[in-house]
C-alpha cells in the first residue's frame, strides 16, 4: 500500500490539521516539536482521520506514542510548541520543508557511517522464478515512471526517475517482489574476498545496522523438490563480506546471521546473482519480510507438517501481522489433509474444517478440531455463526475460492473479522486481476486488504483481509 503525501507545513493554536479528500484514510503522522531550546524532539503520532475529518494540533499531541531515546518530554505550555507535520513516510520532505531550516529527523545519527546525501538512480527486486513478467507488469501499473532495466531469472532492476524522493523504507506495495532496495552496482571477482572488498567499496560509508545476503532463486518454487531459502553459500558470502568489513566499529554493530533486523535499521542487501556477479544496495527495514534477508521468513515447526499448507499458514500470518487473539475460532475451507488446520491448532485456536476428503489421523483426533466432511456450498451457513476468521487454500481457480467465501463472509448471520486465502494462479495470466480481487474483496466490507507472494507458495498468492474497525 502506498499512502498519499499530505499537505506539509508548520502548524500553531489554534490551527487544525484536515486530511484532504483524496487521500487515504489511514494517515500516519510524525511531529517534531520545537522547544524554547530549539531542540526537535521527535513524537511518533498515529491516528486515524476520515477524508475531511479534522484534528486539533492539542489533540495529536495530548498523548505521544512513542518518545525517541534520549529525548525529553513534551513541553508543558502549549504556545512553545510549533509542529511539523506530514506522513510517516515524507521524512525527507519534512526536513527539507521545514521554515527553521533542515533538522535531523528519525532515530539518532549512527555513528558507523554518514547520511546518505545522494539517492540511488535504480531499484533492485528479488521474486520467484516465473513470476518476472508479473513483476514487471505490476511494477508498469503502479509506477510508471520506473523503466525496466535488467533482469536474470528471480532478479530483476529499474531505473529510477530523476529527483524521485523516495526514502529508503518506501513500500513498493508489490504482491510478486520478494524483497526489493535501492540498488548501487554490482562486484565482479572469482574469489569471495575480492569480491566482498567491493561490496564495501560500492556499499561507501552509508550507515549499516544488518547485512543481508541470499541467492536468487535457482529454479521454479517446487521444481523437484527445490524450496526458496538460504543457502550455504549465501552464508558463506556473508561472512567473507562481514570479515572484509574495512570499520571494526562497524563491524562490531552488525547483526549477526541469525538475528533479524529491526525497524528503522539500515541494511546492507548483497544478492548473489551469478557466481562471479554480487549485487549491492540497502533498504531501511519496516515490517516483518524487510527485515529478514531476501524476504525468506524462517519457519520451525515443532513437528512434522501435515502438508506443505502448515508453512502457507505460519509464513501468511508473520507478514500479515494480523491479529489474531488467542484461542480464536477459524473456518479452514479446503482443509485436507489438514496442514493449515495443523498449525492453528499449534496455536491454541478452535478450528472447523471444511472438506469431503480424509483429514490426517492426528488433527482430526484433536479435540479443538470439528471436521465437516461437505463441500462449502453445502455447509449451512449457521455453522459459521461462531466464527471469526476463516482460511482458504483450494485448488481451483481464484474466482471459485472467491465466491465459495464470499457465500459465508456476506451472509446476515456471519461475522468473520479477518481472512488469510490462498489463491492459485492457474495461468500467469490471472496475475493481472489481482486488482480485480482486492476490490472484491473489499466490496465484502474487509477495508484492509494485502496480497503477497509468499517464499513458501508455488504458482500462487496469499491474500490477507481484515475488517478494521470491528464491530
Amino acid at each position: 500500500m502506498r499512502y498519499e503525501r499530505l499537505r506539509l507545513g508548520v502548524i500553531s493554536a489554534p490551527s487544525a490539521i484536515e486530511c484532504a479528500p483524496g487521500d487515504k484514510n489511514r494517515c500516519e503522522f510524525v511531529a517534531y516539536v520545537d522547544s524554547p531550546g530549539r531542540r526537535f524532539r521527535p513524537y511518533s503520532i498515529r491516528r486515524l482521520l476520515r477524508p475531511g475529518k479534522r484534528k486539533r494540533p492539542e489533540q495529536l499531541a495530548s498523548r505521544p506514542v512513542s518518545v525517541a531515546a534520549g529525548a525529553a518530554g513534551p513541553a508543558t505550555q502549549f504556545g512553545e510548541i510549533r509542529y511539523i507535520v506530514g506522513l510517516a513516510h515524507d521524512r525527507d520532505v519534512l526536513a527539507e520543508s521545514s521554515p527553521l531550516g533542515p533538522i535531523s529527523l528519525g532515530p539518532p545519527p549512527d555513528p558507523c557511517g554518514a547520511a546518505m546525501s545522494e539517492k540511488p538512480n535504480f531499484l533492485f527486486t528479488t521474486c520467484q522464478i516465473g513470476a518476472e513478467t508479473a513483476l514487471k507488469a505490476e511494477i508498469a501499473r503502479a509506477w510508471p515512471n520506473f523503466h525496466f532495466s535488467f533482469s536474470r531469472p528471480g532478479f530483476l532492476t529499474f531505473k529510477l526517475p530523476e529527483g524521485h524522493g523516495l526514502v529508503a523504507d518506501f513500500d513498493l506495495g508489490s504482491t510478486f517482489a520478494r524483497a526489493y532496495g535501492f540498488s548501487l552496482g554490482r562486484a565482479t571477482g572469482n574469489t569471495f574476498d575480492d569480491l566482498a572488498a567491493q561490496a564495501w567499496q560500492i556499499y561507501g560509508t552509508r550507515p549499516v545496522r544488518g547485512l543481508h545476503v541470499w541467492q536468487r532463486d535457482l529454479a521454479p518454487a517446487g521444481l523437484h523438490g527445490y524450496e526458496p531459502q538460504l543457502t550455504s553459500t549465501a552464508l558463506a558470502a556473508r561472512s567473507a563480506i562481514e570479515a572484509a568489513c574495512p570499520n571494526e566499529e562497524v563491524r562490531a554493530r552488525l547483526r549477526s546471521p541469525v538475528d533479524l533486523a529491526v525497524d528503522g535499521d539500515f541494511v546492507l542487501d548483497c544478492v548473489l546473482v551469478e557466481p562471479d556477479q554480487w549485487w549491492v544496495g540497502y533498504h531501511r527495514a519496516k515490517g516483518p519480510c524487510t527485515r529478514a534477508a531476501g524476504g525468506m521468513i524462517a519457519l520451525s515447526p515443532p513437528e512434522t507438517p501435515v502438508s506443505r499448507a502448515w508453512y502457507k499458514l505460519e509464513e501468511g500470518l508473520a507478514w500479515s501481522e494480523l491479529p489474531v487473539p488467542d484461542a480464536a475460532r477459524f473456518a479452514d475451507l479446503g482443509c485436507a489433509p489438514g496442514g493449515i488446520s495443523q498449525a492453528l491448532l499449534q496455536r491454541g485456536h478452535w478450528v472447523l474444517g471444511v472438506d469431503p476428503a480424509e483429514i490426517d489421523g492426528a488433527v482430526l483426533e484433536h479435540p479443538r478440531f470439528e471436521h465437516v466432511r461437505r463441500r462449502t456450498p453445502q455447509v449451512k451457513r449457521r455453522d459459521f455463526r461462531k466464527i471469526r476468521w476463516l482460511t482458504a487454500d483450494m485448488n481451483v481457480a481464484p474466482q471459485y475460492t472467491l465466491e465459495a467465501v464470499e457465500s459465508i463472509v456476506t451472509h446476515r448471520e456471519v461475522r468473520v473479522r479477518g481472512l488469510l486465502l490462498t489463491l492459485k494462479l492457474l495461468k500467469w495470466n490471472l496475475a493481472e486481476r489481482i486488482p480485480e480481487y482486492v476490490d472484491q474483496v473489499r466490496s465484502w466490507g474487509f477495508n484492509h486488504v494485502w496480497t503477497r507472494q509468499l517464499t513458501c507458495n508455488r504458482q500462487e498468492i496469499c491474500l490477507a483481509a481484515l475488517k478494521k474497525p470491528f464491530t
